[in-house]
């Protein structure tokens, strides 16, 4: 059977097309995971447990006059040395409160987690903070979810954690922009 010129150059042409297209695309989740080698993934309850100074976020009193409560979680690097690194927030969470678990907790230090050859490592983990209001007080905790809900603090899922890591936006960790934040936040 012979193939005409036309037909072979427009698959050439689909072909390059197809290259190009995956050439441009993002690198896929295992690339993701590459660039997080150097972190052991941790469950909740173990990063709980590794603390050892913790201090729970200050209650807002801005969000306490706008009525604002509800639940922030947030994925957090540590240091081989136990120390905060870098904190990201779930998306659509109220800038205020995660503004208020991110002061706390970039004070806050960890046992350092001893990996592979028995040499501290460097730990990727998430936590999650419950801010109610009852009779006009705010209160402050560590979120336990309840047996009937889905998630689990001794339980994690890398592929999943790595995305939400490489979606969710960070938090700063400075002050001065802290108070940018609020500024805008208030306008």
């Amino acid at each position: 059977m012979v193939l005409k010129t036309g037909f072979i150059t427009g698959a050439l042409l689909i072909f390059a097309g197809a290259i190009l297209a995956f050439a441009s695309s993002p690198p896929p989740s295992t690339a993701i995971q590459d660039d997080m080698r150097n972190y052991s993934l941790l469950p909740e309850g173990v990063i709980r447990k590794s603390a050892i100074e913790a201090r729970l976020p200050i209650y807002p009193a801005v969000a306490l006059e706008r009525n604002i409560s509800g639940i922030v979680r947030i994925r957090l690097t540590i240091s081989a040395e136990g120390k905060v690194e870098k904190i990201k927030v779930k998306p659509r969470t109220n800038p205020i409160l995660a503004q208020a678990v991110a002061d706390a907790v970039k004070q806050w230090t960890f046992e350092p987690w001893i990996g592979p050859g028995y040499l501290p490592r460097a730990a990727l983990g998430r936590l999650a903070f419950r801010f109610d209001i009852t009779d006009g007080e705010g209160h402050v905790a560590l979120y336990d979810p309840q047996p009937e809900e889905i998630e689990c603090l001794g339980c994690s899922n890398s592929g999943f954690e790595f995305r939400q890591w490489r979606e969710w936006p960070e938090v700063s960790l400075k002050k001065a922009d802290r108070q940018t934040t609020v500024d805008t936040i208030l306008r």
